[in-house]
């Protein structure tokens, strides 16, 4: 992992967090974000940007002051995915998705496999948003 992701992380969030999501911050903070941003991670917060319930299973990461957009990036993990309660959870989900969007939020969300799998395709994403974010 960068040293500034490891940083970030010690930082910024709570412990079962950082276990919970560690494969895919490596991979995010690592791979994705950090060579966009030469791994200055300043401004970058961990958490949902309004209140509400926590939804277990889903962390967000956002730069609320970066381009024309605020930006919300949605880690989604196992429990989103699968469990009793996914449906649910899923609802409650697309929820706080559609919240964001409607409040002028550009986001996108990986899965454990989309970072694992596709990394070049995530890496298209982020690079397609922070272009159309900077008006590039």
């Amino acid at each position: 992992m960068h040293p500034n992701a490891e940083k970030w992380i010690g930082r910024h969030l709570r412990a079962g967090e950082a276990r919970q999501f560690r494969e895919e911050l490596d991979i995010f903070l690592s791979e994705l974000l950090g060579p966009l941003t030469d791994y200055r991670f300043r401004g970058l917060k961990a958490g949902y940007p309004f209140p509400h319930i926590p939804l277990e299973g889903i962390l967000y990461l956002r730069y609320e002051k970066i381009g024309k957009r605020p930006v919300a990036f949605q880690l989604i993990g196992e429990p989103l995915k699968n469990g009793d309660a996914a449906d649910r959870s899923y609802r409650k989900y697309l929820e706080q998705y559609n919240k964001l969007v409607l409040e002028g939020w550009a986001v996108l969300g990986f899965t454990s496999e989309n970072l694992k799998d596709d990394p070049d395709i995530c890496k298209d994403f982020m690079r397609r948003l922070f272009e159309l974010n900077s008006g590039a």
